[in-house]
């Protein structure tokens, strides 16, 4: 359980690192506690710990550590799956915007990783696209004393107690 913490710290470091580093650039990169005013990193640096941190990750947190069939409880959860997702779009964004390889995470790393998402990780697409959003309400019926609004929604909807379908 020590590793498999460990990996979920790193997962985290991993992904804050990511959005400093998309939003600015060159950030101070710590890796241990200090007081020091630690100088910009240069980005290659930056994604190489984000990629580090990642594979620790993926390799750390058990395949089934937090099942699917337990996401009511356990949703939330950072697994070795969406590590390795986040290590392919950490790759495709490197790539995208430096235009070349990172060296701490090739081409065949990144297919590899997320192979094993779409294989193993037991996710599936929404089979109606439109039950991923909300639906525009339509009239009024807050003097029955239920969820303030209705709708004539066909897809899935909160009546301000449980999802509804249409």
């Amino acid at each position: 359980t020590v590793n498999r913490i460990a990996g979920e710290a790193r997962f985290i470091r991993a992904l804050l690192y990511f959005d400093l580093v998309r939003l600015f650039e060159r950030v101070p990169l710590l890796t241990a506690p200090t007081t020091d005013n630690v100088p910009q990193a240069d980005p290659t640096d930056t994604y190489k710990l984000i990629v580090e941190d990642l594979k620790f990750a993926a390799a750390n947190i058990p395949a089934d550590a937090y099942p699917l069939d337990n996401r009511d409880s356990n949703d939330g959860r950072i697994t070795k799956y969406a590590a390795e997702a986040m290590m392919a779009r950490a790759y495709l964004y490197y790539t995208g915007y430096y235009g070349e390889e990172h060296p701490a995470c090739s081409k065949s790393d990144a297919v590899v990783a997320i192979n094993d998402v779409v294989v193993n990780g037991g996710y599936e697409l929404e089979a109606n696209y439109k039950d991923l959003w909300m639906p525009a309400c339509t009239k009024d019926a807050s003097s029955n004393g239920e969820y303030a609004w209705s709708t004539t929604y066909a897809g899935k909807w909160y009546d301000g107690k449980t999802w509804k379908a249409g």
